[in-house]
């Protein structure tokens, strides 16, 4: 699979990772996580 990335070359990434449907929840879940660590200092 290729990703097209702005101002570059196409970028070739893992179909197993990249070709799933979209899960917002799981999203949700790591940004929340994310957030949650940059809080801790």
């Amino acid at each position: 699979m290729e990703l097209m990335v702005k101002g570059a070359d196409a970028l070739t990434v893992s179909e197993t990772t990249f070709g799933r449907e979209f899960n917002e929840a799981l999203v949700h879940q790591v940004v929340v996580a994310y957030a949650a660590g940059a809080r801790q200092g």
